[in-house]
C-alpha cells in the first residue's frame, strides 16, 4: 500500500516541473548555468546537493538521468525549504529579514517559497517539520520566517487568517546554529550522500 506523498514534496514538484520547463526552453549550453544559478538563489549549496543525489539515484538504479534529476532536484529543495523558512526567520528577528526575504530570489526559489508561505496548511506543516526534526526554538524561526516570506511575496487577496501571525510579544528565541540540522526527506527510499560531478542538462 502506497503512502500518502508529503505535501512538502508535492509543492517541490510543481515548482521543479517548472523550473526544467524553463530550462529546455533554452538553447542546450546555457541550460547548465541556468539551473545552477536557480537553484543556488534557493541555497548556495543546493546544486552539489542536488548533484550528490542524482548521482545516488542513477547507482541505485531504476532512474534515467532527467528522472533521476527531477527527484533530486524536488527532494533536495523541500529540504532547503526547510531550513530558507528557519534561516529568513533568523535574520526577521535581527531586523534584516524584511530586507532580504526577497532578495536575489530566481523563480525557482519564489514559487517554492512563496506556495508554501502563502497557504496557510503548507506553512505550518513546514513549522511542525521543523520542530520535529530541529526543535521548538527552530520552529519559532520558521514561523516568523514563513510570515515575512508570505509578506515579500504578497500572497494575493486570499486570506491567510489561519496561518499564525509572528509572536511579536514572545522572548526572541536563542540563536540556532547556522547550518539546521533537519530531518532530510528521503529519496528512492534510502537515505543518500555521495558528491560528483552535476550531471549535464542534456536535450
Amino acid at each position: 500500500m502506497n503512502r500518502p506523498e508529503d505535501p512538502i514534496i508535492a509543492q517541490s514538484r510543481r515548482s521543479t516541473q517548472q523550473l526544467l520547463a524553463r530550462m529546455r526552453a533554452r538553447p542546450a549550453a546555457k541550460r547548465p548555468a541556468f539551473l545552477i544559478a536557480e537553484l543556488t538563489s534557493l541555497d548556495p549549496a543546493l546544486p552539489a546537493k542536488v548533484n550528490a543525489t542524482t548521482n545516488a539515484l542513477l547507482r541505485k538504479g531504476g532512474y534515467t538521468p532527467d528522472s533521476a534529476m527531477a527527484r533530486a532536484i524536488e527532494v533536495e529543495a523541500a529540504n532547503s525549504l526547510l531550513n530558507r523558512f528557519v534561516s529568513t526567520g533568523r535574520e526577521s528577528l535581527s531586523g534584516l529579514g524584511a530586507s532580504t526575504a526577497a532578495k536575489d530570489v530566481g523563480n525557482f526559489a519564489l514559487s517554492l517559497l512563496s506556495g508554501a508561505a502563502c497557504s496557510p496548511a503548507l506553512r505550518d506543516l513546514v513549522v511542525d517539520k521543523v520542530g520535529s526534526g530541529s526543535g521548538r526554538d527552530a520552529a519559532a524561526y520558521a514561523t516568523v520566517g514563513a510570515d515575512t516570506i508570505r509578506g515579500a511575496a504578497k500572497c494575493g487577496t486570499q486570506p491567510v487568517a489561519a496561518a499564525a501571525p509572528a509572536p511579536a510579544a514572545t522572548p526572541t528565541p536563542p540563536l540556532a546554529p547556522t547550518s539546521v540540522p533537519i530531518w532530510p526527506f528521503i529519496a528512492g527510499g534510502a537515505l543518500l550522500v555521495g558528491v560528483v560531478v552535476f550531471i549535464k542538462t542534456r536535450g
